[in-house]
């Protein structure tokens, strides 16, 4: 839980104003990713490699383990950050039932903790076939005030193993846990 804390912290001090064009992130905005870091690692993903522009209102930024590269990899997580609102609470709902829509039919596990502004989504689905085909494991949260981030694991030849899977739950689990407290 102090890992949360820590992070929703610098999260708040380090992410840039949001305002651009999709494509490529400023130098500010990439430096950024590092925040990240601490929650990638806890999945074994040591390699900060990317971030861009996904929209005008978001940043995507990716990590692998070391070994891996952006054109094979297997193993991936990737931390989007929404553009700071004083409508976060709209759009922490929006992201959430946005994502479980636009994945309908590929779901194999999904619930929402809390409401309003202390919810916290998460989904499992799949998506792809073949040796692209991904297993994700998906959570979206209200990372600071007005800013809306989703964290994700990323497995392609399979799924994420039971250990990646229970700890990214607990994790789920501590920061709703944590949303509550708020």
């Amino acid at each position: 839980m102090k890992k949360i804390l820590l992070l929703s912290f610098l999260i708040l001090f380090s992410i840039p104003a949001f305002a651009g064009v999709e494509g490529d992130a400023t130098d500010q905005e990439k430096s950024a990713g590092q925040t990240f870091m601490p929650l990638a690692l806890d999945f074994g993903m040591d390699d900060y490699v990317f971030a861009t522009r996904t929209t005008p209102i978001s940043i995507l930024y990716e990590y692998i383990p070391k070994g891996q590269n952006l054109k094979s990899w297997n193993d991936m997580a990737t931390m989007t950050m929404y553009a700071p609102s004083k409508q976060s609470e709209e759009m922490l709902s929006k992201i959430i039932q946005s994502t479980m829509k636009a994945l309908k039919g590929n779901i194999k596990n999904s619930k929402v903790y809390g409401s309003g502004s202390k919810k916290v989504g998460f989904v499992e689905y799949v998506i792809g076939t073949g040796a692209i085909q991904e297993h994700n494991l998906n959570m979206t949260w209200l990372v600071a005030p007005y800013t809306v981030g989703s964290f994700q694991i990323q497995k392609r030849g399979g799924a994420p193993s039971e250990e990646t899977k229970e700890k990214f739950l607990e994790l789920v689990n501590k920061t709703a846990k944590q949303e509550q407290l708020k």
